[in-house]
């Protein structure tokens, strides 16, 4: 029941962007298992998508 590493999931997002994708889907649990962490992993998933540029 490991949790995956969100740098790690979204590593390619820049490389895909580049190949013209405009949509990702992200599913906090698969990020997180505590409740309390949703908040903060959404912000921390919009801030990094923000720094993409297509977005």
């Amino acid at each position: 029941d490991d949790i995956a590493d969100l740098d790690e999931s979204m590593a390619s997002f820049d490389e895909q962007v580049a190949q013209g994708y405009t949509t990702f889907c992200m599913k906090p649990s698969q990020h997180t298992d505590d409740l309390a962490d949703v908040e903060s992993l959404c912000e921390r998933m919009v801030g990094r998508l923000s720094l993409l540029g297509g977005t």
